[in-house]
């Protein structure tokens, strides 16, 4: 090999050995994506300063106590756990739902899919059991809410990320109705855990009102 062919494999080599030492590095932290403890601790931090969600066109703010999840699913707009406070019991989850102006089917279709999935010991039919509501929020949206318990069972086509079969659970549920709307607001856990926050959930759901 000639001289020159020799410094010609040496200024290469230089070359790829510096090239390689600039981007070994880590990358700033003005770059770097937050891992997912980082953006489920600052999610939790928001709902401990008692921050409202704005989202999809509605404010609301979730109650003290309660933590801001990130959504187990793309369908959800919001997912908020609602701690038991004792060992042994499974926490409640609030999942909230909008799927555009006028979307996600009509209210009753949704309060006969969501009693749907709370069988009842001598097999009636649940919506018949419900408890039923409607009021307007302060801010003068419509308000549609629904209670029922049973043995609450979900399969792989529902939109849980997660198929239930728990009996003693119950369901606080609201449909808020205005410009942009509607917007489904679902609660389920062990009926003690529900209960204990059933008026902290209406409460949320009556001060709900449109961003802008």
């Amino acid at each position: 090999m000639s001289f020159h062919s020799c410094m010609k494999c040496l200024s290469a080599l230089v070359l790829f050995a510096l090239a390689a030492g600039c981007g070994g590095g880590e990358k700033t932290d003005a770059t770097r994506k937050p891992a997912a403890g980082e953006a489920a601790h600052a999610a939790s931090a928001s709902a401990a300063d008692g921050k409202a969600i704005v989202a999809a066109g509605l404010r609301f703010a979730p109650p003290s106590g309660w933590t801001v999840e990130d959504p187990a699913s793309k369908m959800r707009l919001a997912q908020l756990r609602i701690p038991s406070g004792k060992e042994g019991v499974e926490d409640g989850l609030v999942t909230v739902f909008h799927f555009g102006p006028g979307g996600g089917g009509g209210v009753q279709a949704n309060l006969n899919r969501w009693a749907g999935q709370f069988k009842q010991e001598d097999g009636a039919d649940p919506i018949s059991r419900a408890t039923i509501a409607t009021a307007e929020s302060e801010a003068g949206l419509k308000l549609t809410t629904i209670g029922l318990a049973g043995r609450y069972v979900t399969g792989p086509m529902s939109m849980e990320t997660r198929s239930y079969d728990e009996p003693g659970w119950a369901l606080v549920g609201g449909i808020l109705e205005g410009e942009g709307g509607p917007w489904f607001f679902k609660g389920v856990g062990p009926a003690e855990v529900v209960e204990m926050n059933r008026d902290a959930f209406l409460e949320m759901l009556r001060a709900a009102r449109l961003a802008g």
